[in-house]
């Protein structure tokens, strides 16, 4: 039975010196599935696994609409999504520009649309 060393550390409680307080064990989570239902059950197996798909599918959806999807969009992407395999989501350039204009000051704004006309008019 593989027993892996598990680290911890928390931000939350400091030592004497003022430092996070770290632990480390031994925890022997089974060799394979099999080996892991027998130890805890197939529920708690199942659980953990659904725990940890449900937080992936919810990843790629939110990094989908951080992308510039929309709501729909990174929903079809999520609910397409094939656990095991990486799915890449594209940034829109367009709204990776937008939202780069919300943080500019009134200057820094005309400035980046002049130099996107610039662009504009470079290209044709």
């Amino acid at each position: 039975m593989p027993v892996e060393q598990i680290e911890v550390q928390s931000n939350k409680v400091k030592d004497a010196e003022g430092k996070n307080i770290k632990c480390a064990f031994n925890y022997d989570f089974g060799a394979d599935l099999t080996e892991a239902v027998s130890k805890f059950g197939e529920s708690v197996v199942f659980s953990l696994y659904k725990a940890k798909a449900v937080i992936q599918v919810q990843d790629l959806a939110r990094n989908a609409m951080v992308a510039g999807k929309s709501a729909d969009e990174a929903a079809k992407l999520a609910t397409a999504h094939k656990l095991g395999e990486s799915t890449a989501v594209t940034k829109d350039p367009v709204a990776v520009g937008m939202k780069a204009l919300e943080s500019m000051s009134v200057e820094e704004r005309a400035a980046f649309i002049n130099a996107l006309k610039a662009k504009a008019k470079e290209l044709g």
